[in-house]
């Protein structure tokens, strides 16, 4: 059977040959103590390596920056409509899992939930390396920009509602 986590193996097997090599020095340690003077045996010394237990210590890895993949829309039009689809329809885990835009930006848009008379007015073409939508929302509005992504698409890159 293969372990899941070998770092957790690895640091469990140390700790039992670490506790069984304490375990037979405190043994050796363990004799009679009440020899009197009638004991005169020199002292012994032991001449055997000896293993030093040495603690272990948790290594703590930084942070990953990676940042988690975004989708990508032919167009700027179809990527409008995917963000205002689970805005109005108040679905905050199927954007997030769709990558529709970053967590941060999500957070943003499903903070101010959308009124019965919200309204997608569109997107621009992106003609000119960037593309924004606009959700209508009562006497305010959500601004959506999108950036070309890697794969020739388009990708939300901000989401600014206001009200």
């Amino acid at each position: 059977m293969t372990s899941r986590h070998p770092q957790r193996t690895s640091r469990f097997a140390f700790f039992v040959v670490a506790l069984a090599a304490a375990a037979a020095s405190l043994a050796g340690c363990s004799g009679d103590s009440e020899a009197g003077p009638e004991s005169s045996r020199p002292e012994s010394t032991s001449t055997a390596p000896t293993s030093e237990i040495v603690p272990t210590t948790a290594v703590t890895l930084p942070p990953t920056t990676e940042l988690p993949l975004l989708a990508s829309f032919p167009t700027p039009k179809d990527a409008g409509a995917a963000v205002y689809a689970a805005w109005t329809g108040s679905d905050r885990a199927v954007a997030g899992s769709l990558g529709l835009a970053l967590p941060a930006e999500l957070d943003k848009l499903f903070a101010t939930p959308p009124l019965p008379a919200a309204k997608n007015r569109g997107c621009d073409s992106g003609e000119f390396g960037t593309a924004s939508c606009f959700f209508g929302n009562g006497q305010g509005g959500v601004n959506v920009t999108l950036e070309p992504s890697a794969s020739g698409g388009w990708s939300v890159s901000a989401i600014d509602p206001f009200t």
